[in-house]
């Protein structure tokens, strides 16, 4: 009984040992589910403005997070930085370094660190010559990280996203086949000017895709019959897919929002598409459109759309996030690493990023 009562207090101690000297992983680096996130939501106003609407997210990390959209004000309110703790309105300027007059609407922003990052979209302005009662023209501005300053193109139409392989090699793409390149110098690419752009996403400078329509008219109304998936090669940009919609019928082949990793890409709209080989394969179908997808991996990647629908794969199946669920709202943008998620969801008149982690 002795040797037992011997045995028994050395094997506790022994695995008491190991505990202690076992390491742990400070709490920082523990990653958790994205399904198991806690989330906070933060509401997006501006003072005297009716109408705060963002549509495009971006960080260089959860602690340097952009968003960008629309404000009912000509003034500041169409952009917000989040530095970790708060959100605040980020001013921009002109190309000689003063006010941008007019209205200004920014439609997406995209970046290559905390101290180079663009954001596109258009200045809006009367037309002496109704109709249309307005007008638009191409916007670019960019962050160097003393501050954000208009870069002097040879102005199109509104732009509407932004994209680039490298801080060299970056796309500007919206409508009236408004197309811009940057590779040192920003220069304005010449395609067909009744196309008008939607997102703009590559896996590499020679593997890049946008989706598009056609434009019917000036006050620039899409045919929403037939749509075109352009590729470019490297070299030019040329259609390599198409699909059709009419009233009481619909045979989209792929979605309008892009993403992608390293090896695959995706489109979101109708569906959710993942592109094998020529084709595209339905991965998700609610019945209810996408506006947004975004991910780290093909193991974890976000979608979300209208009735702020929002899903999560982790590379086997699909999981909603109920809570977020609301006929009022959709999701417009997200941003995501392997740790945390920015849920970026509005009204049309207010916005509310969710943040969960």
């Amino acid at each position: 009984m002795k040797y037992f009562v011997i045995t028994i207090a050395f094997t506790l101690l022994f695995f008491s040992m190991c505990c202690k000297n076992e390491p742990t992983k400070p709490p920082d680096e523990i990653i958790k589910n994205p399904r198991e996130y806690v989330w906070t939501v933060d509401t997006l106003t501006y003072p005297g403005s009716m109408q705060v609407y963002m549509k495009s997210i971006w960080a260089s990390s959860p602690a340097n997070v952009y968003v960008v959209g629309h404000n009912e004000d000509p003034g500041p309110g169409t952009m917000f930085h989040y530095d970790g703790i708060k959100w605040s309105t980020a001013h921009f300027h002109s190309a000689d370094g003063g006010t941008i007059s007019g209205a200004v609407d920014l439609f997406s922003v995209y970046g290559f660190g905390p101290n180079d990052v663009y954001a596109v979209g258009e200045h809006i302005f009367d037309n002496p010559a109704p109709p249309p009662n307005f007008l638009d023209s191409s916007l670019i501005i960019h962050f160097d990280g003393v501050q954000w300053r208009e870069i002097q193109i040879p102005r199109m139409r509104g732009l509407v996203s932004v994209w680039g392989v490298n801080s060299q090699d970056v796309w500007a793409a919206g409508y009236y086949g408004s197309l811009y390149h940057f590779d040192g110098l920003w220069h304005r690419v010449l395609l067909d000017t009744t196309l008008s752009f939607g997102n703009i996403f590559g896996l590499s400078s020679t593997d890049i895709y946008t989706a598009c329509a056609r434009i019917l008219d000036k006050d620039n109304q899409r045919d929403s019959t037939q749509y075109f998936m352009y590729h470019f090669n490297g070299s030019s940009w040329s259609p390599i897919d198409s699909s059709y919609e009419f009233p009481g019928y619909s045979q989209e082949r792929f979605g309008f929002n892009l993403w992608g990793t390293t090896i695959n890409i995706y489109s979101a709209y109708q569906k959710v598409y993942k592109k094998t080989g020529s084709s595209w394969t339905s991965i998700l179908n609610t019945g209810l459109p996408f506006y947004s997808i975004f991910g780290t991996d093909d193991n974890n990647i976000l979608v979300g759309g209208y009735g702020n629908q929002i899903y999560h794969f982790n590379g086997t199946d699909w999981f909603q996030f109920k809570q977020f669920s609301d006929a009022a709202k959709f999701c417009t943008s997200i941003w995501c690493n392997s740790k945390e998620a920015f849920i970026v969801s509005g009204d049309g008149s207010k916005t509310w990023i969710f943040h969960g982690k």
